[in-house]
């Protein structure tokens, strides 16, 4: 959503993410830190997110967020749905499940009707040359606001992974479903916006 109220224009332009008048600071800055860091991967997760009917807050915190009973504790970045009301739901890592129901776009399989995304800035933790975790999957290290695009981008995938989202639902309404992880397709996208920042750093 943008400093209005209301959703952002999002569309790719030469290879760049560019972003309607009304994009709020979170947003502009996290997406001039993806627009540098060249990773199709992670420009075209923004551009289907924005392109999504959910209605996707975007929020940047900048301080150290890990104090007891506040949320993101740990945590690099954060996915809620909203309920009826308009509230952000907290994830249940014991259920893999919300607490508490999300709204949901009518007539759509697997679209949440509102969201917030979080990305702690103040979590992400970076070495003098660089971020460890990308040379985990054995790339080289990131910086600060090449880490912020990952989380950023890995965050947005959990409002577009309709096929999730659906599934989700059915467990809970208690039918059919496949018992979908929620990460089962989002580290397979981490790791290609990893290689491909990887890749534009050694060329």
């Amino acid at each position: 959503m943008g400093s209005d109220g209301k959703k952002v224009d999002v569309k790719m332009d030469n290879g760049k993410v560019v972003l309607g008048s009304n994009a709020s600071n979170d947003l502009k800055r996290l997406v001039g830190y993806a627009n540098a860091a060249g990773s199709k991967t992670a420009l075209n997760q923004i551009v289907e997110a924005g392109q999504n009917e959910t209605k996707i807050h975007v929020k940047i915190v900048s301080k150290v967020h890990d104090k007891p009973n506040q949320l993101g504790d740990g945590l690099l970045g954060l996915h809620q749905s909203h309920n009826k009301n308009g509230k952000p739901l907290k994830w249940d890592d014991n259920t893999e499940d919300f607490k508490g129901v999300p709204a949901y776009v009518e007539g759509k399989e697997g679209v949440y009707k509102e969201a917030t995304v979080t990305v702690f800035e103040g979590n992400i933790e970076v070495e003098p040359n660089g971020n460890g975790n990308a040379t985990a999957n054995g790339y080289s290290k990131t910086t600060k606001e090449e880490e912020m695009v990952r989380v950023f981008q890995h965050e947005l995938h959990h409002d577009t992974d309709k096929i999730f989202i659906q599934d989700l639902r059915n467990q809970r309404d208690g039918k059919p479903n496949k018992n979908i992880g929620a990460h089962d397709n989002i580290y397979l996208q981490d790791d290609r916006v990893y290689m491909e920042i990887d890749k534009k750093k050694n060329k």
